[in-house]
C-alpha cells in the first residue's frame, strides 16, 4: 500500500557501448535513475526496430555497474535499431535511447572460437589445445567415460576455454559464465541451448555445444527439425526433444536448466542410445540443491550420475538397458554443484 507513482525514471544517461559479431549484438550501458518519489528502476526493455525483444533487470547489487543484453539472432550485415527502456516499479516507461548499429558480414569471422572442431588447426597435447585461428586455449581432464553395450564411449571431461572475456570499444565484455564448475570451465556430454526473436514469434535457432565447448548455430528449420549449415552432421528435432547425429545414434534431451541457473533454457541429454538400442542414462540435480529429483531428470546442467552398461542401476525408460554388479559412475559436489576445487567420478 502506498503512494503511485506516475513519474518516469531517467533515460540511461551516455552512449551505449557496443559488441558487434554477424549473428551476436552486445549492447551496454550505465543506470538509469527514477524519480525522488519513486521506487526505483525495476527492469530495461530492448527494443529492436521497435519490438520488444527482451528485458534485463536492474543490477541491485551496484547501480553503478552497467547492465548489458546480447541480441543472438542477429542477422549479417543488416541494419538494426535498438531502443533502451527504463521501467520503474510502477510501470512507468520512460522515453528509449536509440542506437543504430550494422550486424558485419558473415565473411568476417568471429574472432571467438571456443572448444575443438574438427576443422580447426590445433597446437598443443596432453589436453591442452590452442587454436591457431582464435588464440582460444582449450584444456580439456578426462574424468571418467561411459561404455555401452556394443563398445561404444560417451567420454565426459572437465574443459576450460580461455575466451571468456573480450575488449571491444574499450569496453570488456564478459562472454563466459559459471555454470557450477567455476568460471570458464564446464562439463558436460553436450547441450542445446534456443535463443528466441521474442516470446510471441518463438525460437529464432538453437545452438549445439558439444563437449569441449564447441559452439554450432542450428538456424535452419524444416517443420521443427533444426540443423546447421556449419561443420558439424546434427540436426535436433524440436517437437520430440531429440538431437540426431550421423551414425545413427541419438540423445534425448530430458533435462532443462531452470530457474535462476546461470544456462537457464538450455537441455541436457537424459538418455543416449546408439543404433542398436544400446543406451547410457544421465541423471542431474536439482537447482540449487545436491538431490535429484523423482525421476532423476533434475533442474540443473550438474550431472549426478552416469549409469551405463556396467552399471547396477536399472533403465527407467526402455528395455534395452541391462544391469550387471559393477559400479555405476557418479559425480560427487556441494549443493551448489561441483567443488570447485575437486572434481572426482567414484
Amino acid at each position: 500500500m502506498g503512494h503511485k507513482d506516475t513519474s518516469a525514471p531517467t533515460k540511461v544517461p551516455g552512449n551505449v557501448a557496443l559488441s558487434l559479431n554477424s549473428s551476436r549484438i552486445g549492447l551496454r550501458w550505465q543506470a538509469s535513475v527514477d524519480d525522488a518519489n519513486g521506487t526505483g528502476v525495476q527492469r530495461y526493455d530492448v527494443l529492436r526496430n521497435g519490438t520488444l525483444i527482451g528485458s534485463v533487470e536492474q543490477n541491485a547489487s551496484s547501480l553503478s555497474m552497467p547492465t548489458v543484453f546480447y541480441d543472438q539472432t542477429a542477422v549479417a550485415g543488416t541494419t538494426y535499431t535498438y531502443g533502451i527502456q527504463p521501467v520503474d516499479y510502477h510501470l512507468n516507461v520512460a522515453p528509449p535511447t536509440n542506437v543504430s548499429v550494422t550486424a558485419p558480414p558473415a565473411t568476417i569471422p568471429d574472432a571467438r572460437r571456443t572448444g575443438v572442431r574438427p576443422e580447426g588447426a590445433y597446437w598443443g597435447g596432453g589436453g591442452e589445445q590452442i587454436d591457431l585461428l582464435s588464440g582460444n586455449l582449450n584444456y580439456s581432464l578426462p574424468i571418467g567415460t561411459a561404455i555401452l553395450r556394443a563398445g561404444g564411449k560417451v567420454p565426459i571431461s572437465l574443459s576450460y576455454n580461455s575466451q571468456n572475456w573480450r575488449q571491444e570499444g574499450g569496453v570488456n565484455w564478459q562472454l563466459g559464465s559459471d555454470t557450477g564448475f567455476g568460471f570458464g570451465w564446464k562439463v558436460q556430454i553436450g547441450s542445446i541451448t534456443p535463443y528466441y526473436v521474442n516470446w510471441m514469434l518463438g525460437v529464432d535457432h538453437y545452438a549445439f555445444t558439444d563437449g569441449s565447448g564447441a559452439e554450432y548455430r542450428l538456424d535452419v528449420n524444416s517443420g521443427g527439425v533444426w540443423s546447421s549449415t556449419q561443420a558439424v552432421y546434427v540436426w535436433y528435432d524440436e517437437n520430440a526433444k531429440i538431437l540426431h547425429f550421423k551414425d545413427g545414434s541419438f540423445w534425448v534431451m530430458g533435462c532443462t536448466s531452470q530457474g535462476l541457473e546461470p544456462d537457464a533454457g538450455t537441455l541436457y541429454p537424459t538418455v543416449i542410445e546408439d543404433v542398436h538400442g544400446n543406451q547410457v542414462i544421465v541423471k542431474y540435480l536439482l537447482t540449487g540443491t545436491s538431490s535429484e529429483d523423482t525421476y532423476g531428470y533434475g533442474t540443473s546442467g550438474r550431472i549426478s550420475t552416469v549409469a551405463d552398461a556396467k552399471s547396477t542401476r536399472c533403465n527407467p525408460l526402455g528395455p534395452n538397458y541391462r544391469n550387471s554388479s559393477a559400479p555405476y559412475l557418479k559425480v560427487s559436489g556441494t549443493s551448489k554443484g561441483y567443488s570447485k576445487k575437486s572434481l572426482k567420478i567414484f
